[in-house]
Order: C-alpha cells, then structure tokens, then sequence
C-alpha cells in the first residue's frame, strides 16, 4: 500500500529544512507521467544545493 501525502506531512514537517514538492497527475513513473513537472522540480532543487 502506498503512503498518500497526506500521512506523509507530519514526517515531513519534522524534518528541518525540508521542501516538498508534489508533481500533479503522477504517481511512481513521474518522468513518463509528468516529465516537465519533474524536471523543474529536480533543477530547482539543484539549484539550492
């Protein structure tokens, strides 16, 4: 069973720093599903490192 975001969010807020991203209209095959969702997200989050 996958874990839905919303049960997620308390992780993720426990964790200093943290940012979330959730790409609309994919599931676990993003790059096939919402490949330019995808892309801009992982160059953002380059882009901060």
């Amino acid at each position: 069973m996958m874990t839905p975001p919303k049960a997620s969010a308390g992780l993720a807020q426990s964790i200093p720093g943290v940012r979330t991203v959730s790409v609309r209209l994919s599931g676990h095959s993003m790059m096939a599903e919402s490949p330019d969702a995808t892309l801009d997200a992982l160059r953002d989050f380059l882009g901060r490192a």
